[in-house]
Formats: C-alpha cells, sequence, structure tokens
C-alpha cells in the first residue's frame, strides 16, 4: 500500500541509481600527446620573418582572446588595399608564434598533427577540396589533403560555360601562401613570382602553370626568397637626410642600367661575362662598387642601428632591380 503524505497524494519513491545498475555515459577523449621539449625540432621559419595579428591567430590557430599574450609586435601604418586609408598593423615575429602554437599543442608534432585533424574535418563538412573554401594553415606545414587529392573530372561545356580556375589561386595551397604574404604586407612578393612564372616559364612552353606543378614552384620560390628579403619596411624609422644615408643614395645613383654598348658602360660599375657553355650574357656590379655599396651599408648600421640597416637594404634591392630590368626584358 503507497504512502500517504500530509498532503494527501501518494508519494514518489525513487530508486538511486550506483554506477553498478546504471552505468553513466562518458565522452571517451584522445589525451593531447606531449612531446618532450628537449626533443622539440628547430624552427624552419627565419628569423626575420613577420606576420601581422590577423593572420597569426587564424593560420596558428590561437585563441583571439590572449593567444598573443606576452609577445612583443611592431607597430606599424600603411596605406589600404584601396590606397585611401591609412591603416594601423601589428607585426610579430612569425617564430615567436609558432612556439606559442607548440606550447598550446604539444610540441610541433602535435601543432602539425591538429592540423591535420582540423582540416580533415574542415573539408568533411564543407564538401571537400573542390568547394573552394579553404583551410587555413602556415605555409611550413603544407596540407596533406590538398596534396594527396586530385582535382575532380570537370564536364566541360562550351567555352564561355567552362570555369577555368585562375592559375595564380588554382588549389587551397596556393591561396594560403597568397593570404599569407598579404598578411606580412609582402604582395609584392607574390605579384613578383607570379610574373616570373608567366614571363619564363608560360611564355616558353605556351601555356598556363596551375594547380600542383603552380603550387610546388611557387612554394620551392618562396622558401628561398623568404631567407633573402625581410619585410619592406613601412615607416621611415631613420632618416634619409643623414650624411650616411645620402652617401648611400650617391653610391647608388651610379649604379646605371647597362647598355650593353662598348664605351657607354661605367667598368668601375658595371661587368659583363659570356658564358660559353649557356650562351648566356651575365652581368654583375663589380667588385669595387659593391664594396662602396658595403662601406656605406656599415656607416648606416654605425649611426642607426638595425633599423636603419633594414631600410637601408632596400634602397639596395630597389635599385639592383631598376638596374638589371633592362637586362632582364631583352633575356641577357
Amino acid at each position: 500500500m503507497p504512502k500517504i503524505t500530509s498532503q494527501g497524494s501518494p508519494a514518489k519513491t525513487s530508486r538511486l541509481k550506483t554506477s553498478s545498475n546504471s552505468p553513466r555515459k562518458t565522452k571517451q577523449t584522445e589525451p593531447r600527446q606531449e612531446e618532450d621539449r628537449s626533443q622539440w625540432r628547430p624552427s624552419r621559419i627565419p628569423q626575420t620573418a613577420k606576420i601581422n595579428k590577423s593572420a597569426a591567430l587564424t593560420y596558428y590557430h590561437l585563441s583571439r582572446t590572449n593567444g598573443l599574450d606576452g609577445l612583443s609586435f611592431e607597430t606599424v601604418t600603411k596605406l589600404s588595399g584601396h590606397g585611401d586609408t591609412v591603416v594601423k598593423m601589428f607585426l610579430y615575429s612569425e617564430s615567436e608564434v609558432e612556439m606559442r602554437a607548440w606550447e598550446k599543442y604539444g610540441g610541433p608534432k602535435g601543432f602539425e598533427r591538429m592540423l591535420d585533424d582540423k582540416e580533415a574535418k574542415f573539408y568533411s563538412k564543407n564538401g571537400g577540396v573542390q568547394s573552394g573554401k579553404t583551410f587555413h594553415r602556415p605555409r611550413d606545414y603544407p596540407s596533406k589533403v590538398s596534396a594527396t587529392l586530385e582535382p575532380r573530372v570537370r564536364v566541360m561545356g562550351p567555352p564561355e560555360q567552362s570555369h577555368v580556375p585562375d592559375p595564380e589561386t588554382s588549389t587551397p595551397g596556393l591561396i594560403a601562401m597568397r593570404d599569407l604574404l598579404v598578411g606580412r604586407g609582402q604582395q609584392w612578393m607574390w605579384n613578383a613570382i607570379n610574373k616570373v612564372i608567366s614571363n619564363k616559364w608560360e611564355a616558353k612552353y605556351g601555356r598556363k602553370l596551375r594547380r600542383r606543378d603552380r603550387e610546388s614552384l611557387v612554394d620551392c620560390a618562396l622558401k628561398i626568397l623568404d631567407m633573402k628579403y625581410p619585410p619592406r619596411p613601412t615607416t621611415t624609422s631613420s632618416s634619409p637626410e643623414s650624411s650616411s644615408f645620402q652617401a648611400l643614395i650617391a653610391t647608388l645613383t651610379r649604379a646605371h642600367s647597362p647598355t650593353y654598348e662598348p664605351g657607354y658602360d661605367d667598368p668601375e660599375v658595371i661587368k659583363f661575362h659570356f658564358d660559353g657553355f649557356t650562351g648566356e650574357h651575365l652581368v654583375h656590379w663589380t667588385q669595387k662598387y659593391s664594396d662602396e655599396v658595403y662601406a656605406c651599408l656599415i656607416k648606416i648600421i654605425q649611426e642607426h642601428g638595425l633599423d636603419g640597416w633594414m631600410r637601408a637594404r632596400w634602397l639596395v634591392y630597389d635599385q639592383v632591380s631598376r638596374t638589371f630590368k633592362q637586362s632582364q626584358s631583352t633575356g641577357m
């Protein structure tokens, strides 16, 4: 007979469920595999490489709340893509950002494992690599998904209806490399690489270079250029009116484009060499002139420190480009 409570209604009795008669289901999670820090490989990112805040958080999958807390950064201003607005950019050392990601995800192997897992889930959710959507990961951690999946066969309609992907962004890897360079403020490098591919490779073979062939070529170029060309300064931290800068500028103005006409090129500056094996005409700055440029750079470093050197070397890069533009266009 049921118990009657003081309110006159049958009392509800409940039976305590124990782990023996009703086990609770628990979510099984894989423990994060932590690498011994002493076994972490060295970073492959150049020490001079910079990355802006937005790209750092996106590509290295760090918390937007505190993912970069404690890391030093440089504040620079630049014109927006349309050239009508001045915007602030916060640049971090990319190798330090990478280290923060390693610490969060259990070392370099743990970080790469996280990227692979997230990328697989991303493309599974969004309809695969051919969906056109891109999973963001650092360039030094290439996608295993896009490398193993071949593009699907397209049904070709009339020419005006066929979709031909832009060669420069025909794979997720190419899109990621472009976005990363833009995030670093190095759009110029992306444009220069694609210009060389167009002028040298495509003009020679008569067809566009796309997909994995282009991606591997661009990736190889970036690994070389990243070591040679640090980010271009966006501010003039050292005054070009100083005596050391004026001496460099005066020296660089002597570096004229070669005319290839006897008696017209300054033998103190321009040196020619014919390679009998390849049949190529090569042109260089002379050792004497190069030594003059180096001497100017040393004085700038002594007067302005490394900030001055970072600005000055770009004056040299730009002058080299202007000097030899003619020889490149003529194939010399």
